[in-house]
């Protein structure tokens, strides 16, 4: 950048620029002319960025700018003093950021676009140093900064990655833009363009992040309709309407911050970001930009004398908030009475105001509530259970935004006490008997029933029947079978033992596999 559209001077040539919109960033609007030294013919050309000569950029800095010396005319009734101009070099980019409690996963990532033989390098570098300073004071926020030279795409690429593990990020731009000829914003990052498309996919690539934008450069409005279009776009900031210009430092005298840096709209931005977050430090980020975006408004010198219209769009909060359990696992076996529920709610949009648990196991329930102001965007919650009945169990988590949307997540655990003791098993005859249930019939049902006194249930039973079918003292045939659950009826007919001399082996095996031992009694089959 800029756009070189090469001519050839061959002739004793008078050369003028005229800037129409002198405190703008670019692309804008401004006229080269071209006065022929001799026959004093005039020809005036329509550009959208500075003059180049020789591939070396004219009056880009801001003290040659501004400089009488090199005047024609002004109209400016108020143009800033030379001494007025600091450099780069009063914003150094040191890592600002410091250790703190964390709030939740968020981070930012603070671009500097401008690049070598721009015009703006001190406003752009008072622009970054200020937004970095802000974001990585934040408590918990994770800030990549992309400054010159290291600022093309690749660069503000990676930031994207670095920063993709968070659940929340803001993006704050600061950078010449403009249209190309297709109607596509771009903003300029190291002397490349890089377009709505390209920041959209560079989202994108991060699903799971939802971010927050506040660009301040030219028709930065125009990024609106395609960021919004987002699914993880929940805020954007514009320093300007779809097709006006962004302005560097302006002090007319109705300038409510005339002692500002930096761009027009960044630094009463800057200024209220601050005063919001110190009046309320547990602000949540949306309603933190939002605040700051009414109050960076009405400080603008642009926005108040109607030369820019700085716009604001956030996501309507359709979804519920996002619910995860990280303990117990679902369907999990708990050996003892007690237990903490343990997981995060989130709402990056309209934020938390309510949750709830609801814990329930056979022939109970527990149900309990709390509120939340001001709206929470992440919380992160441990639920104590206590004298937990055996067997199922189950929690519900639920939590409710500002705008009434409600979300839930369930887990289900069992609790099995701790068992060491195996189960007991006890035979029962039924009818017809005779000799105190020794002999039986083939239809006659005998049941094996177990408990546990462990706590922890009976799993099976085993049992086996050996069947001496001449009653000659050898066993001829040995059945088995496994039965689970704790009961099992026997039949003889249902081994096809009608006659003869059988024995019944059997035991049970409980839910923490204890074995109880095996029980051994004859009985003697008629038909």
């Amino acid at each position: 950048f800029p756009y070189l559209i090469y001519r050839e001077i061959t002739k004793p040539t008078w050369f003028f620029w005229i800037d129409d919109v002198p405190r703008g960033k670019f692309a804008h609007e401004n006229r080269f002319v071209f006065i022929d030294a001799v026959t004093g013919d005039v020809d005036v050309q329509e550009e959208k960025w500075w003059p180049v000569l020789n591939d070396v950029s004219l009056w880009n800095a801001s003290k040659d700018y501004w400089n009488p010396d090199n005047w024609a005319y002004t109209n400016d009734e108020n143009p800033p003093p030379l001494g007025s101009f600091g450099s780069k070099n009063d914003y150094s980019f040191v890592d600002t950021n410091i250790d703190s409690p964390s709030f939740g996963s968020e981070g930012a990532i603070v671009i500097n676009g401008w690049s070598t033989g721009q015009t703006g390098e001190e406003n752009f570098s008072a622009d970054a140093f200020k937004m970095g300073l802000f974001w990585g004071t934040y408590p918990g926020f994770e800030t990549a900064k992309v400054n010159p030279p290291d600022n093309n795409q690749s660069n503000v690429h990676n930031a994207f990655n670095e920063t993709g593990d968070n659940k929340d990020v803001v993006v704050y731009i600061t950078a010449h833009g403009g249209v190309d000829a297709s109607g596509e914003p771009y903003v300029s990052c190291g002397g490349e363009k890089i377009t709505e498309d390209d920041l959209c996919d560079m989202a994108k690539e991060h699903p799971n992040t939802t971010y927050k934008w506040v660009i301040d450069s030219c028709y930065s409005g125009n990024f609106m309709d395609s960021l919004k279009e987002l699914n993880n776009t929940a805020k954007i900031v514009t320093a300007c309407g779809k097709n006006e210009v962004s302005y560097f430092d302006w002090d007319p005298k109705n300038d409510p911050n005339p002692d500002d840096t930096g761009s027009e709209f960044s630094s009463g931005f800057y200024e209220d970001l601050w005063e919001e977050w110190l009046n309320n430090p547990s602000i949540d980020i949306v309603e933190l930009l939002d605040k700051a975006f009414k109050s960076a408004v009405a400080k603008d010198a642009c926005a108040i004398n109607n030369d820019t219209h700085p716009q604001v769009w956030e996501k309507e909060d359709s979804d519920p908030p996002l619910i995860v359990i990280t303990n117990p696992e679902n369907n999990s076996v708990i050996p003892v009475p007690y237990l903490n529920v343990t997981g995060w709610a989130s709402d990056t949009v309209s934020g938390i105001v309510y949750m709830d648990f609801l814990w329930e196991w056979e022939g109970g329930s527990y149900h309990e509530e709390s509120v939340f102001d001001p709206p929470a965007p992440e919380l992160h919650f441990i639920i104590t259970l206590e004298d937990i009945t055996p067997g199922w169990n189950k929690v519900t988590v639920g939590a409710r935004d500002a705008v009434n949307n409600y979300g839930t997540n369930s887990v289900t655990f069992f609790y099995i006490p701790e068992d060491t003791i195996p189960p007991v098993t006890t035979k029962e005859v039924g009818q017809p008997n005779w000799d105190d249930g020794y002999t039986i019939a083939p239809y006659t049902p005998i049941w094996l029933n177990a408990t546990d006194e462990g706590g922890s249930g009976v799993h099976h039973i085993y049992y086996e029947i050996a069947w001496d079918s001449d009653e000659n003292g050898v066993w001829d045939y040995v059945f088995e079978e496994t039965v689970y659950g704790d009961v099992a009826e026997i039949q003889m007919q249902y081994w096809e033992i009608y006659y003869g001399l059988v024995e019944l082996r059997w035991y049970a095996v409980d839910n923490a596999e204890n074995v109880e031992e095996m029980h051994y009694q004859q009985h003697h089959v008629v038909s």
